[in-house]
């Protein structure tokens, strides 16, 4: 919210998530607004890790990365795996890939992944003036390590952020933690065994940056000054403590 709001987003609040998509239509109805889907996945956006897939291709070509059998990912409006999908087959890449679901059914599904895929090949060949084959070859969509409800951290997403650090991974236990974790089940019952695995870490370690750290609703700025009331309460201080001492 602090890097929507210095960037001059406007923030509308509604009651409840039924509400959400008739505030969406009446906002969409004024002209000059662009629509950004939840997650923010579309066939123009997969078409960043299309260019990642296409480039792991190249570094295998290079011999700068091993051939790999299987990439594990994590998996939530999809289109960082349709996005890889189309990009490793293009580059020759036939590698087993692991969409590891980090969100709700609603959002994500295998259906839904090679759907949005598909739409991303045909932008693509729309782009190159050329045609643009797609075969999903084998693709795995893993729903074991959801956790029952978005962000919810997970005894298993829990253990696997922690195992990953100690070979010098930072990960968080919302997404890359989850598809860590099927990774780990999926060796420690011999599944792996003999196959070199390729794990995608999408956690960004960029840095936040200062216009961010110095957006509004800081120090000098409550957040009510820029906020609905609704999302305001979200930036107050922790409510008084009571008479009774923490133990």
């Amino acid at each position: 919210m602090r890097a929507g709001a210095a960037a001059g987003v406007r923030y509308h609040a509604v009651g409840g998530f039924a509400a959400v998509a008739a505030q969406v239509l009446a906002l969409r109805a004024h002209r000059g607004r662009t629509w950004i889907g939840a997650g923010g996945s579309s066939a123009l956006g997969s078409l960043g890790y299309v260019a990642c897939g296409l480039e792991l291709a190249a570094q295998i070509a290079a011999g700068a990365c091993p051939r790999f059998d299987d990439l594990y990912a994590a998996l939530g409006s999809q289109g960082t795996v349709a996005g890889l999908l189309v990009g490793l087959r293009l580059g020759g890449v036939m590698a087993r890939v692991v969409g590891v679901q980090v969100v709700d059914r609603v959002v994500c599904s295998r259906a839904g992944t090679l759907r949005l895929a598909r739409r991303t090949a045909r932008l693509l060949a729309q782009r190159a003036r050329t045609p643009v084959p797609f075969s999903p070859g084998e693709f795995v969509y893993e729903p074991r390590f959801f956790g029952g409800a978005y962000g919810v951290a997970s005894l298993e997403a829990e253990a696997a952020v922690l195992r990953a650090r100690d070979a010098g991974l930072s990960l968080e236990t919302t997404y890359t933690g989850k598809a860590f974790a099927a990774l780990l089940a999926d060796a420690a019952a011999g599944h792996l065994r003999g196959r070199t695995v390729l794990f995608l870490d999408t956690f960004s370690s960029a840095p936040i940056p200062a216009s961010v750290s110095s957006a509004p609703f800081g120090v000098d700025e409550p957040a009510a000054a820029v906020l609905p009331p609704r999302l305001a309460r979200l930036f107050t201080d922790a409510p008084p403590a009571t008479s009774e001492p923490e133990t």
